[in-house]
C-alpha cells in the first residue's frame, strides 16, 4: 500500500443548456473521473485493486455544494481512510456546513482548513495548523469556542475594512495557545454580516489603547490578491489621506509579535519596477507609523516584480555596498544591502513563494531604526519571463512615474475540461 496526496476538483459544466444540469463528474489528481465512473473507480479500482492509502485530501474549485458529487466522493473514497488521513483541505468550499464524515476526519486530522460550521469537537484537540474563516469567526460571537490547541493559526479574512470581534480572536489566540498566525486577505467573497460591533484594521490609532505583550512567534500577512491595499497605498503615493497608513499598526496591535512577514500584493509589480523607493518610503511610514507598537519587531517584506530589467542600472552600484544613513521623523535611520551570508537569508528561503512561477531573487535590502530596535528587510523577487535578461541592482533613486496600478492578476493554471481527452497530470495510479 502507498499513502497518497489526493487532489479533487470538479469538472465545469458547460455555460449552454439548462442550469439544472448535473455535474459531469470530477478530477483526481487530475484524472478525469465521468459521474457514471465514480463507482468503479474510486471503490473497485483505487480502494481494492490499487489499495491506495490517503494521507493528504485537497478539494479545490468546488464553488457550491454538489449533493451527488459529495455522496459518490465520500461514500465511494474517502470514508475508509478517515484514520489514515492527516491534511483535510479546502474542506468547507466543498462540504461547507461540514458533515459526519467530515467531522471524523477533522477529529482525527493535524492540518484542517477551513473549520466547518457544523464539525464540533467534544473532547480537546491538538492541530499543527487550523484554518477558520471570517464567517466562522463571526458565529463564535454567540458560540462557545471549542477547547483546542493549534500550533499555527490561519484566518482568512475577505477585506481589510472586514469588521471583526477583537474579544473572539483574543479569546482564540490565549485559550488555544496559538504560536503563529496568518492573516489572508482574499479581497473576494460575501462579506459576512457587518451589523455587529468590532473593530476593522483600517480604523484610526487609539493613542490610548494599552499595547499586550508580543505572544507569538511570527505573524504572516497576506495580502497576495488584496487590490484594495495597492490602491491605498495609491493614494499615499498622490498625497491622499488613507486609512492604509494605520493598516500594520492595528494587525500589531490585535497579534503583537516579534517578526512579521508580509507578502505585497501581485497587483503591486508595477510600483516594483517604476517607483521602487517612493514605495520603500511608503513601507516605512505604515509600518514604522506607531513608534512604540513597533518597537523590537523584525519585518520581511516581499515584493514581486516582472521584467525587471527596465530598471536601469545608473552607475551607482558602488553606492549600493556600503551603508547609508539617513533621517527619518527626526531618528537616524541606516539602510543596507544584507551579506548574503546574513541568517536573514535563511528565513527568506525558508518563506514559501507566493506563486509557482519561477523566480530570480535580488540582493535584500535592510533598513534599521536603531532608535526603535526595528528592522525592516526587503526582498525583491523578479519573475522569470522566457525572454533573456540581463543582472541589475535594485536603484538608490527613484525611477520614472508608474503607470498606473493596472488590473494585473496572478497567472492560474488552465485545467482541461476533458472535452478533448487529455489530462493535465498524471493521474493517482497509473
Amino acid at each position: 500500500m502507498e499513502y497518497k496526496t489526493v487532489v479533487i476538483s470538479p469538472i465545469p459544466i458547460p455555460n449552454e443548456g439548462p442550469s439544472s444540469q448535473k455535474s459531469r463528474g470530477f478530477y483526481i489528481n487530475y484524472e478525469r473521473v465521468p459521474a457514471k465512473r465514480s463507482f468503479d473507480f474510486c471503490h473497485s479500482f483505487l480502494n481494492h485493486v490499487a489499495r491506495i492509502k490517503i494521507n493528504t485530501l485537497k478539494f479545490e474549485g468546488f464553488g457550491v455544494f454538489e449533493e451527488e458529487i459529495h455522496h459518490d466522493i465520500m461514500s465511494y473514497l474517502v470514508e475508509r481512510h478517515v484514520p489514515t488521513i492527516r491534511h483535510y483541505e479546502g474542506a468547507a468550499d466543498f462540504c461547507a456546513s461540514g458533515c459526519e464524515t467530515c467531522e471524523q476526519i477533522a477529529r482525527n486530522c493535524e492540518v484542517y482548513s477551513d473549520i466547518q460550521s457544523d464539525v464540533t469537537f467534544s473532547e480537546p484537540k491538538h492541530f499543527k495548523h487550523l484554518t477558520i474563516n471570517e464567517a466562522w469567526l463571526k458565529d463564535m460571537c454567540s458560540l462557545k469556542v471549542p477547547s483546542l490547541s493549534v500550533d499555527h493559526l490561519e484566518l482568512k479574512i475577505i477585506s481589510e475594512n472586514s469588521l471583526l470581534s477583537k474579544e473572539i480572536i483574543d479569546r482564540i489566540v490565549t485559550v488555544w495557545n496559538v504560536r503563529m498566525v496568518t492573516l489572508s486577505f482574499s479581497g473576494s467573497g460575501q462579506i459576512a454580516d457587518q451589523n455587529i460591533k468590532g473593530f476593522s484594521f483600517l480604523d484610526p490609532l487609539d493613542p490610548t489603547e494599552k499595547l499586550k505583550p508580543s505572544i507569538l512567534e511570527s505573524l504572516h500577512i497576506d495580502l497576495w490578491t488584496a487590490q484594495t491595499f495597492c490602491y491605498g497605498v495609491g493614494h499615499y503615493l498622490k498625497k491622499r489621506p488613507t486609512p492604509f497608513v494605520n493598516f500594520f499598526a492595528n494587525i500589531q496591535k490585535v497579534f503583537p509579535a516579534r517578526q512579521v512577514f508580509i507578502t505585497a500584493p501581485y497587483a503591486m509589480c508595477c510600483l516594483t519596477i517604476h517607483r521602487f523607493e517612493d514605495l520603500v518610503k511608503t513601507l516605512m511610514e505604515f509600518l514604522w507609523v506607531d513608534t512604540f507598537n513597533c518597537r523590537h519587531v523584525t519585518f520581511f517584506v516581499r515584493l514581486m516584480g516582472r521584467e525587471m530589467k527596465k530598471i536601469k542600472d545608473d552607475g551607482r552600484e558602488k553606492k549600493n555596498e556600503v551603508d547609508t544613513t539617513f533621517l527619518f521623523h527626526n531618528r537616524t535611520c541606516l539602510r543596507h544591502l544584507t551579506p548574503q551570508f546574513s541568517p536573514i537569508y535563511q528565513q527568506l528561503h525558508a518563506w514559501p513563494l507566493p506563486t509557482d512561477e519561477p523566480i530570480d531573487r535580488l540582493p535584500v535590502i535592510t533598513i534599521s531604526d536603531p532608535s526603535n530596535a526595528s528592522e525592516i528587510h526587503i526582498e525583491v523577487c523578479k519573475v522569470q519571463d522566457n525572454r533573456p535578461t540581463v543582472p541589475v541592482t535594485v536603484p538608490p533613486a527613484p525611477g520614472p512615474p508608474a503607470p498606473g496600478l493596472g488590473d494585473q492578476n496572478p497567472k492560474k493554471r488552465k485545467r482541461d475540461d476533458g472535452d478533448n481527452g487529455s489530462n493535465q497530470r498524471e493521474g493517482v495510479v497509473r
